[in-house]
């Protein structure tokens, strides 16, 4: 038997659930709109691409529709887009890391190579010459460094 205490619990950690759940279809339909407006597609144009309803959509850019993940690939490959990357949790990409991502992924197993070493050592750092800096100036920190050259005496004999 179920006590009323229990029920009253469930009730409130359904609500809870489903508040959650809200957010996240705002979310999705927040993605869905900016997708569409990003690439310039009416909405029209979107629902015959797709074969979803342009009212259905509507609904979806509101958050108001509970949409199925069939539907929402659909509404993905019509867009030219991963599924991922309308229903992720994390916060939106950057556009230009997301055309990046999208221009790599159809690039041939050695172009990727490539273009990998290509972007590599921008973000890398020398190591060899780094190891060069700290024989030279020893492992001490920032004040106690010692120069790399001997200062001429001021006003004195060369």
């Amino acid at each position: 038997m179920e006590r009323p205490t229990d029920r009253t619990n469930g009730a409130k950690e359904h609500a809870d659930n489903d508040n959650g759940g809200a957010a996240h279809l705002r979310l999705l339909g927040d993605r869905i709109r900016d997708a569409r407006a990003r690439r310039g597609i009416t909405r029209k144009i979107l629902a015959r691409d797709s074969n979803v309803s342009e009212r259905y959509l509507a609904q979806l850019e509101t958050g108001q529709g509970n949409i199925s993940i069939v539907l929402l690939r659909q509404i993905a490959r019509a867009m030219g887009m991963p599924l991922a990357d309308l229903v992720r949790e994390e916060p939106d990409r950057p556009v230009e890391l997301a055309l990046l991502i999208q221009t790599l992924s159809r690039l041939q197993p050695k172009e990727l190579a490539q273009a990998r070493k290509r972007a590599a050592p921008a973000g890398r750092v020398n190591w060899p010459s780094r190891r060069r800096q700290i024989d030279a100036r020893g492992a001490v920190g920032k004040s106690e460094r010692r120069p790399l050259y001997r200062a001429r005496p001021r006003g004195g004999t060369r």
